[in-house]
């Protein structure tokens, strides 16, 4: 997303590799359109916030319960964010979060034919691909039939990623 915008989507333990992200981004000097959206149950579970405002990157957050930002889950900002740019905007993204997150991150950048990622965190036994602890099958027709997560991922596509997580 060149002229776009790139969405980093987080929530729980999945705010820490999207902040390392975000870090690499500003070092590099990056003037990628990026925005944070972060999401909890309640403000005293956001976690991140100041972190990525010290980078000075725009980071916006939402909460179920209303206590902090936009009222609603993370995913519900998401699609107003959408809702807010210019039809002929690209639009890119990467999610991590908990598997709720991720399935309704899953659901909407299909439904809206977006480019976005989500890295899973499936439990993974070995962590090195040998017990195939860690896989989710791959959509109706692609090959491997089974991707570990652990060495295959954990970030894929939502393209390569089954409907249901």
């Amino acid at each position: 997303a060149a002229d776009g915008v790139l969405f980093l989507v987080g929530g729980g333990i999945g705010v820490a590799p999207l902040y390392l992200y975000c870090r690499e981004l500003v070092s590099e000097g990056s003037t990628l359109d990026h925005r944070v959206l972060l999401g909890a149950r309640s403000s005293s579970l956001l976690i991140g916030l100041e972190a990525f405002e010290k980078l000075g990157t725009t980071t916006h957050c939402a909460t179920d319960d209303g206590s902090d930002g936009y009222s609603g889950n993370v995913i519900d900002l998401l699609s107003s964010q959408l809702d807010g740019l210019d039809e002929s905007t690209p639009v890119a993204g990467i999610g991590c979060g908990p598997h709720g997150m991720n399935q309704a991150l899953l659901d909407l950048a299909i439904g809206r034919d977006l480019h976005f990622w989500i890295s899973l965190e499936n439990y993974m036994p070995c962590g090195f691909g040998a017990c195939f602890g860690c896989v989710i099958p791959t959509p109706e027709g692609q090959e491997p039939r089974y991707r570990r997560v652990c060495v295959e991922g954990p970030c894929f596509p939502v393209n390569e990623l089954p409907s249901r997580l």
